[in-house]
């Protein structure tokens, strides 16, 4: 999947939780790949704890403009991506929470997330396209997304052991 035209807001069946709702479950597409789960789940961490910086304003555009100043970014290109309609570089994020006094939160996390979704889920394959699937073609994708677990949990530090 290519990320040109990714959308964070994506892994919510509510694309409007992204960066609002603390404990939204994600529910992702089914051919979202892993990867792309843990930045979306990593960027709407991110954006729950800049946003709470203008929660509760009541003039919603002085207090977004005051915050894009604050953080150095277009008002309208911030919200987008704040608010998962457009994607954040890892490098943006850390600027962000440097700016304003916060710490990152676990990128570890994000990743078990991503790997914690149901089975079928990070196969990328629904049960219909499980059906159509040949079972030489359903074990490759199964050992492709095996090994891209294997991967994240190798990234986010666990020993294969586990």
């Amino acid at each position: 999947m290519s990320s040109t035209r990714f959308q964070p807001a994506c892994i919510f069946a509510r694309r409007r939780d992204f960066g609002r709702v603390a404990d939204a479950v994600p529910e992702p597409p089914y051919y979202l790949d892993i990867e792309y789960l843990a930045w979306a789940y990593y960027q709407h961490q991110v954006a729950l704890i800049v946003l709470s910086v203008i929660e509760g304003n009541t003039d919603r555009t002085s207090a977004q403009d005051e915050l894009a100043a604050r953080l150095g970014e277009d008002r309208d290109w911030l919200m987008r991506k704040l608010y998962g309609r457009a994607t954040a570089s890892l490098v943006e994020m850390i600027k962000w929470l440097i700016r304003l006094g916060y710490e990152a939160p676990s990128l570890e996390h994000a990743i078990n997330v991503a790997y914690e979704i149901d089975p079928f889920d990070s196969l990328n394959v629904t049960f219909i396209d499980a059906a159509t699937l040949s079972p030489e073609e359903f074990e490759r994708v199964r050992a492709q997304q095996i090994e891209r677990v294997a991967r994240l949990k190798k990234m986010a530090g666990e020993d294969e052991a586990s």
